[in-house]
């Protein structure tokens, strides 16, 4: 199980439960106000993003129904930006009077490299301007697999492997 501890850098540095549940929970995403924190989680058996005050008081929203990953909050705290395959999309967020979310936006969809389930790492970011930045699939790596078939592959092995009887 993945979790996430908040520790302070003065004083008790004993580590605190931020989030503690029996899901992963990963990815987390601190509001520019530093009241809000985005992250993912595995509570309903597919990876959502979900938002919750922080440091947390109970108050949770589930942002996402058909999966999401990775979120990061533009620099005003009024979109929080995430990906789903190959999808980036854009959330309005007011937390003005508590929390709501609007409909998402479909930024863009491209292949991006994506690592590993276990990662728990980010692959992309927005820069203060906007732009994001995401790390593109190399041509070999976009290129399907090749794949050699070798026929007579007995006789091919007898000529370059001598025999013992020789």
């Amino acid at each position: 199980m993945a979790h996430l501890f908040l520790l302070s850098v003065a004083g008790d540095r004993t580590p605190q439960p931020v989030l503690h549940g029996p899901d992963q929970e990963r990815h987390p995403s601190l509001s520019p106000d530093d009241r809000w924190l985005a992250f993912t989680s595995t509570e309903t058996k597919r990876t959502e993003l979900y938002v919750q005050t922080f440091p947390p008081s109970g108050s949770r929203h589930q942002v996402t129904v058909d999966g999401g990953r990775e979120p990061r909050w533009s620099r005003d705290g009024r979109q929080l930006f995430y990906r789903s395959g190959p999808r980036v999309f854009a959330l309005p967020i007011d937390t003005s009077h508590g929390f709501s979310a609007g409909k998402r936006v479909v930024l863009f969809e491209r292949r991006y490299v994506v690592g590993g389930v276990d990662n728990g790492g980010i692959e992309h970011d927005v820069a203060p301007d906007g732009r994001f930045l995401m790390i593109k699939p190399s041509e070999e790596e976009q290129a399907p697999p090749r794949l050699n078939v070798v026929l007579n592959w007995v006789d091919e092995l007898v000529r370059r492997v001598p025999s013992r009887t020789q």
